[in-house]
């Protein structure tokens, strides 16, 4: 990351950014910046922003993109005209923050039909985040909880990738529908840890790799 200010470069820091599956995932990817910040408009203190990774790869039956969210603490330093101190930056937490995903295809007439043209599988994820109480003013460490709330679907609404779709029953007209993911559609509230210079974040990352993992 770097900080301009006044026209100026006042820092330049080198941030890591993880996924949140361990093995190498291959495909496209392509970085951004969360169009939003959280702060305290009143005091000058650390405050959030964020750096998205989406990761985009293809199927010969469809294809997947995963988007993460990296929660970067940034320590407003250089605006303090006392320390003069350059700004610090550091990840504190990491969240999925939308995906989408297209799998299966018909190899046959009779498999068109089954499936009423519908051949895709979809499964879709988007999350919102949102502070849900500002720092207590008690220095340079607090950081707001955070709310997230979730939501999954899939078509249809027995899609499961660890199943062979091919053995279930022809689609009815009842089927033609996406439907909520109950497991995976989440509403959570993350608090800041400032010993651990973290966000202490659970979810339930192996039961919905479907939707996290491309």
């Amino acid at each position: 990351l770097v900080v301009i200010h006044e026209g100026n470069e006042i820092a330049r820091q080198k941030i890591v950014l993880t996924d949140i599956a361990d093995d190498e995932v291959f495909g496209w990817q392509k970085t951004g910046i969360w169009p939003a910040w959280i702060s305290d408009p009143a005091q000058n203190a650390p405050f959030l922003i964020g750096i998205t990774r989406t990761t985009s790869v293809g199927y010969s039956g469809g294809g997947a993109s995963v988007s993460m969210l990296s929660l970067i603490r940034v320590d407003p330093g250089a605006m303090d005209a006392k320390t003069q101190r350059p700004p610090r930056f550091e990840v504190v937490g990491m969240l999925p923050i939308q995906s989408s995903k297209m799998i299966r295809a018909c190899f046959s007439e009779q498999d068109v039909l089954d499936r009423q043209e519908h051949c895709h599988d979809v499964y879709e994820f988007d999350a919102d985040i949102a502070p849900v109480q500002l720092g207590d003013g008690a220095g340079m460490h607090e950081l707001p909880a955070l709310q997230y709330q979730a939501r999954a679907s899939k078509f249809p609404p027995w899609a499961d990738l660890t199943k062979d779709s091919t053995t279930v029953a022809p689609l009815e007209v009842q089927d033609l529908v996406a439907a909520p993911d109950p497991d995976c559609s989440l509403d959570q509230v993350f608090g800041f840890d400032s010993d651990a210079r973290t966000y202490q974040i659970d979810i339930p990352v192996d039961a919905c790799s479907t939707y996290w993992v491309p």
